[in-house]
C-alpha cells in the first residue's frame, strides 16, 4: 500500500500525526486522490473510494467529483440474528435461561450469575457478551465448552472472567479491564485464537499465552521488553496486525523481532514525541506495513505499573483513580514456581496462600488475600510486605 504513495507525501501524513493534526487538511495537503485514498486505509482498512470521496472536503480536498454517482453499490440484507438479553437482575441462573436457538447472548450488570457450564447447551451460540457482572462460581474446565467466534468481556471481576472463559473457547476475545490488570495466562488453553484485543492498565503473563494462531493482537497497556519479544516470536507465522499501548514510550529499536513478522501487514502505535524521528524513518523504510500513529491517552481507570521484580515475580503498583496512596499487588502462578523449586511440593495457588495467610497473621502483616487455583493474589499496602510474601510463597 505506502509504496503508492510518494514519500514526501507518507512522511508528511506521519508527521501531521506526531503533531496532533492526523485529520487535519496538512495531513493530505499534497496527496492525489489514489495516494489520499490509500491514507485514508492506513486507519480505516475497509473504506471504500466513494466513502474517501466524499470525506475528502473535510480534509481540505474535493476529490467527489473522482467516483462515479452510485459506484458504492448497495449492502446485501443480513439475515436477523436471534438475541438474547439478559440484564440488572440481583441474580442469573444461565441453566435456567438457556435457550438453544439464541446466536447472540448479552450477560449485562448482574449482580451475581451462575450456571456458565450451561453455555455449553446452546447449539447455536457465536457471540457472547458479559458486562460488569459478578459470580461466585469456581472457574472449571467444562469438556462442553461452547466454540464462538466473538466473545466480549467488559469490566467483570476476575473470577467471572475466569468462568466465562473457562466455558467457552473463541476465535475472537475482547477483554476490558479498566481497574485490574490482566494475565494473559487465563487465556492459555484458547486455542481457536485468531483475534485478541485487551485493554487494561497493565497486561502482564505475556510469556503463559502459547502460540494461538494469532492473525490480531491489541494490546495495552503493556510493557516493552522480553516478554513482549518472546510472545510476537512465537506468533511471528500468523501474525497480520498488531496495535500496542506501552506503559513507557518506546522506539522501533526496542521491538527487535519486528523485522522477524514476516506477515505483519498493519502496525498501530501510540505517537511519542521523543522518538518522532525514528518512528517516521522507520515507517518509510517500511512501505510493506501501514503503520498507524495515534495519540496516547490513559485508561480512565487505575494505573498499573511494575514497581519492582524480587524472585522474578512482578510486584505491582496500583493507582485507584481518586486515591494518593497506591496500593501492591501481587498476582502470579506461584504454585507453578514453588514446584519448579521444590519438586517434592504438592498444591496450588489457593493451597499456597492458606500457608503463606497463616504467617501473616501471626507476624500481623496487612494483607488482602483474592488466589485462586491457577494465580496467586494479594494485595498489600508497601513493596516490602510484597517481598515478605514472596519469600514465604517460595521458600530458600
Amino acid at each position: 500500500m505506502p509504496a503508492k504513495i510518494r514519500t514526501s507525501v507518507l512522511r508528511a501524513f506521519y508527521a501531521a500525526a506526531f503533531d496532533g493534526q492526523p485529520e487535519s487538511p496538512i495531513a493530505f495537503r499534497d496527496a492525489s486522490f489514489d495516494e489520499y485514498y490509500e491514507l485514508l486505509r492506513i486507519r480505516f482498512p475497509n473504506i471504500t473510494r466513494e466513502t474517501a470521496a466524499r470525506e475528502s472536503m473535510r480534509h481540505g480536498k474535493d476529490f467527489s467529483a473522482m467516483v462515479a454517482a452510485g459506484g458504492a453499490g448497495s449492502v446485501p440484507t443480513q439475515a436477523e440474528r436471534v438475541s438474547r438479553g439478559i440484564a440488572r437482575q440481583a441474580e442469573v441462573d444461565l441453566a435456567a435461561v438457556a435457550d438453544p436457538r439464541v446466536e447472540k447472548l448479552i450477560v449485562d450488570r448482574n449482580k451475581l450469575v451462575r450456571g456458565w457450564e450451561a453455555l455449553g447447551r446452546l447449539a447455536s451460540l457465536d457471540d457472547l457478551s458479559v458486562l460488569l457482572c459478578k459470580t461466585n462460581d469456581a472457574a472449571s474446565s467444562s469438556k462442553s465448552r461452547r466454540p464462538l467466534r466473538r466473545l466480549y468481556v467488559y469490566e467483570c471481576d476476575r473470577r467471572c472472567l475466569r468462568a466465562v472463559l473457562a466455558a467457552t473457547t473463541s476465535e475472537e476475545i475482547d477483554v476490558v479491564s479498566l481497574s485490574a490488570p490482566l494475565d494473559l495466562g487465563l487465556l492459555a488453553d484458547q486455542s481457536l485464537l485468531a483475534r485478541l484485543y485487551i485493554s487494561a492498565p497493565l497486561v502482564t503473563g505475556l510469556g503463559r499465552l502459547g502460540e494461538p494462531p494469532l492473525r490480531i493482537l491489541a494490546l495495552g497497556e503493556v510493557a516493552i521488553g522480553p516478554a513482549l519479544d518472546g510472545l510476537l516470536a512465537r506468533v511471528s507465522h500468523t501474525l497480520e496486525e498488531l496495535r500496542l499501548r506501552s506503559t513507557a514510550p518506546f522506539s522501533p529499536s526496542q521491538l527487535p523481532t519486528l523485522p522477524d513478522l514476516k506477515h505483519l501487514a498493519r502496525l498501530r502505535v501510540p505517537v511519542f514525541p521523543e522518538y518522532r524521528r525514528e518512528w517516521i524513518d522507520f515507517a518509510i523504510g517500511r512501505l510493506d506495513l501501514r503503520c498507524d500513529f495515534v495519540a496516547s491517552t490513559p485508561l480512565a481507570g487505575a494505573a498499573v505499573d511494575v514497581a519492582e521484580i524480587h524472585r522474578g515475580v512482578d510486584i505491582l503498583r496500583v493507582r485507584a483513580k481518586g486515591k494518593t496512596r497506591p496500593t501492591f499487588e501481587i498476582a502470579a502462578d506461584l504454585a507453578s514456581a514453588r514446584h519448579a523449586q521444590d519438586a517434592s511440593w504438592r498444591g496450588d495457588n489457593g493451597d499456597l496462600q492458606e500457608a503463606v495467610e497463616a504467617a501473616a497473621r501471626k507476624a500481623k502483616r496487612k494483607v488482602i488475600w483474592s488466589s485462586e487455583a491457577d494465580t496467586f493474589v494479594a494485595t498489600a499496602p508497601d513493596v516490602e510486605t510484597c517481598r515478605w510474601i514472596i519469600d514465604r510463597a517460595l521458600g530458600g
